[in-house]
């Protein structure tokens, strides 16, 4: 059994991708920047069992690191065979696009070559299906052979995950043996103030609008399970796209108001009524600080139509996926008892 770190260790994927990988690999060294958020990591490990979380939690070795500089991330991922790079800064703000793009690049620059440095062999790069690229707002089916391009249609967010990307494929021609892997929208509990988190008690309290856009969706256990299964199908230097479902923005938040028993969103959020709410939001935010709830490029993107075929996942490992409703029924239930 091998011994594994991993980045983004506290966020809504690390959390639970870490319960799955104590019970899966012979040790586990989760990295943070704060300390004091590894709370939120044995919180949801209770969730899953309370009656072994506390042992399970403590198999965890856990080190502090800031992931922009070389020498603690040379010193926090030393002794293991396996990194899984999981970490990076989620934002479609516009005036993040320089610094948005110069951090997830590093991140993924500082693993790659703090793996090279102490010679760990393989590498596990979470990237994203924004960094496939997206020429139109209707593109066909995009698959893994699909190639980056230059496009209004891509957010920052897009362009900064295509271009830490570059950097584990540059780790691989170096010497690295690099699995990547695109996930879409991940949906998964106890997260409720960050990223995807977020949309479960947003719909719960009320949430008005409603877009005819289409995404891809992944329960946070399947991608979690996936990862873990094609390491160890031994799947190095491939692409993997790990989509569960697609849904329209409409359907998953009907669902999710139901689950929650709420409302269901009523008003059509077309181009004349959301060019005018992000502007405002914009306007908001200026004045306020605080991060806008709508974007220009989140805006967009929620009116595209974007489809994610995983076919290569399923022919390599016969994977199966979380049916939505068991999903979203899931997110509910513990959304409640929070």
């Amino acid at each position: 059994m091998e011994r594994i770190a991993v980045t983004g260790a506290t966020g809504l994927l690390g959390a639970h991708f870490l319960w799955y990988a104590v019970q899966a690999y012979k040790g586990v060294v989760g990295i943070c920047r704060d300390p004091k958020k590894t709370a939120q990591v044995r919180e949801v490990f209770r969730h899953y069992d309370s009656e072994r979380s506390d042992a399970l939690f403590e198999q965890i070795v856990w080190r502090t690191a800031d992931l922009c500089t070389h020498l603690e991330v040379e010193d926090a991922i030393s002794g293991v065979d396996i990194v899984f790079h999981l970490a990076a800064r989620v934002s479609f703000d516009a005036r993040e696009k320089k610094s948005l793009i110069a951090y997830n690049e590093l991140l993924a620059e500082t693993v790659v070559n703090a793996c090279l440095y102490h010679k760990i062999p393989r590498l596990v790069h979470l990237s994203s299906v924004a960094a496939l690229g997206r020429k139109t707002d209707h593109a066909d089916a995009i698959d893994e052979s699909t190639h980056w391009e230059n496009s209004k249609q891509n957010s920052v967010y897009a362009l900064s995950k295509y271009r830490a990307e570059m950097e584990a494929w540059r780790g691989m021609e170096e010497g690295l043996e690099v699995l990547v892997i695109c996930p879409p929208i991940i949906l998964g509990p106890g997260f409720w103030k960050q990223s995807s988190g977020k949309l479960y008690p947003t719909v719960a309290k009320g949430l008005p609008f409603y877009t005819h856009g289409e995404n891809g969706f992944v329960d946070v256990r399947d991608l979690s399970k996936a990862m873990i299964q094609l390491v160890q199908a031994g799947k190095w230097n491939e692409k993997f796209i790990v989509s569960g479902v697609h849904l329209s923005y409409r359907e998953l938040f009907n669902a999710m108001a139901k689950k929650a028993g709420a409302k269901l969103p009523y008003i059509h959020l077309n181009p004349f009524l959301g060019n005018i709410l992000w502007r405002l939001e914009s306007i908001r935010s200026r004045i306020s600080g605080a991060q806008p709830l709508i974007s220009k490029e989140t805006f967009r993107s929620s009116q595209g139509k974007y489809r994610y075929i995983s076919d290569k996942l399923i022919r390599t490992i016969d994977f199966s996926f979380t049916p939505i409703e068991s999903t979203i029924s899931w997110i509910g239930d513990w959304y409640k008892n929070a």
